[in-house]
């Protein structure tokens, strides 16, 4: 027969001779895990008896090396076992006399509506757990044992929990329920990932602040809507605007601008305080190693990644109708090389934790990359012929900055 067993211990000593041992911690682990520990500390043989099983809960913040000896004692003796000194070893075996003192256990299904039986099975242990209250304090050494048996299963089909535990736990959560499976807020983000060419369009500020106000977007607070453009804002940092605003209306206004690509434009439901990602690419093959057999084969290693656009979103609902933000937004291309023996890629990303109200939203900029463009001109056919074609055409490279700019809104649900 299994017994679950919490037994939480606070060494306090005035010798001054003690050797103070490391702290011990087991949560619903093996006994043998404890014997074994108990063993190292005092170097014991220690052996177990035939039916000596179940798990225990241990917490030992400090110990001198004289009281080992004594606390595993008292641990056994509490789950119903005995420590026999034997000639050069200890024999735990069970004690058929000693009576340990359980409360009845009640079993009760308890359904959930919000959230899973697995999740909420880690919060009902926690609640069932029993520990002491406090320690008294003193010179002399301080025990403070409780036993505590109980049993939580998850009912997956029903998305329910069974739990046997005594009146007074059950009672517990029955209290706790309404707080534990209460109604998780979803959350809808809305984005809009844009790449401009700086070189071609300086003024990217402008044209960005112009889409934005034209379809119902304003900033939050007086002292940034004094700010005629959004060029400080494309060049580093992020910024909030107030409730409302088009989001299709402002993706069709900046599809007109020549200079602009929209790169993603990405919807997701999301639930409080989970991951919600989106990505939008290519999965490219990597070599990232090779290797030689004994037949002289060269083997490649490869490794697929994804390459494009990806935005990772956690919010975390606030009781006041603030949303926290935890925004992880990723850029990736494959670029060409003469000089690497394998793929390159640019990336850019943005990590950052912002608060905004419902509805509103963050822009978010200041991503600058520089790739050269080639470009071949000339009279056609006549640049075409070998050998003399060159006399007749052109070749240019031209350095081109490429500016990321994500907007995102947050509407709860």
């Amino acid at each position: 027969m299994f017994r679950s067993i919490v037994f939480s211990l606070l060494i306090l000593t005035s010798s001054v001779n003690a050797q103070v041992l490391s702290a011990f911690e087991a949560t619903q682990s093996p006994i043998s895990d404890f014997v074994h520990w108990v063993s190292m500390q005092t170097n014991e043989n220690i052996i177990l008896g035939r039916g000596v099983e179940g798990v225990i809960t241990v917490h030992v913040n400090s110990i001198d090396s004289a009281d080992v000896m004594k606390l595993f004692t008292q641990v056994m003796k509490s789950n119903g076992y005995s420590v026999v000194k034997r000639d050069d070893f200890y024999n735990v075996i069970i004690d058929q006399e000693q009576v340990v003192d359980i409360e009845p256990m009640i079993t009760k299904i308890y359904r959930l509506n919000n959230i899973s039986s697995i999740k909420a099975k880690l919060v009902f242990d926690s609640l069932l757990f029993a520990t002491p209250d406090s320690i008294p304090e003193g010179e002399e050494v301080a025990l403070a044992t409780v036993i505590s048996s109980h049993i939580v299963t998850v009912l997956p089909a029903n998305n329910a929990l069974l739990v046997s535990a005594s009146e007074e736990k059950i009672a517990e959560l029955n209290k706790q329920l309404k707080q534990i499976d209460s109604p998780i807020r979803q959350v809808l983000i809305e984005a809009v990932i844009v790449e401009s060419d700086v070189n071609k369009n300086e003024e990217l500020g402008v044209n960005l602040s112009t889409a934005l106000i034209d379809n119902g977007f304003s900033f939050v607070s007086n002292q940034l809507g004094t700010i005629k453009n959004l060029t400080a804002i494309t060049k580093g940092g992020h910024l909030a605007f107030s409730k409302g605003g088009d989001v299709r209306a402002l993706v069709s206004a900046l599809n007109k601008n020549t200079n602009t690509d929209i790169l993603s434009t990405p919807k997701i439901f999301v639930m409080d305080r989970q991951e919600g990602r989106i990505s939008v690419g290519q999965n490219v093959p990597f070599l990232v190693g090779t290797r030689t057999t004994d037949n002289g084969d060269t083997i490649q290693d490869i490794e697929r990644r994804d390459v494009g656009v990806t935005l990772t979103v956690t919010p975390t609902v606030l009781g006041n109708g603030r949303v926290i933000l935890n925004i992880l937004q990723e850029s990736s291309s494959v670029t060409a090389s003469v000089v690497a023996t394998d793929i390159i890629t640019n990336n850019r990303s943005i990590t950052t934790v912002a608060q905004v109200n419902d509805g509103e939203s963050i822009l978010l900029g200041g991503l600058i990359s520089s790739e050269t463009r080639s470009t071949k001109s000339g009279i056609p056919l006549l640049m075409d012929i070998p050998l003399l074609g060159w006399l007749f055409s052109f070749n240019s490279d031209e350095k081109v900055d490429k500016e990321l700019t994500v907007m995102i809104k947050t509407t709860l649900i």
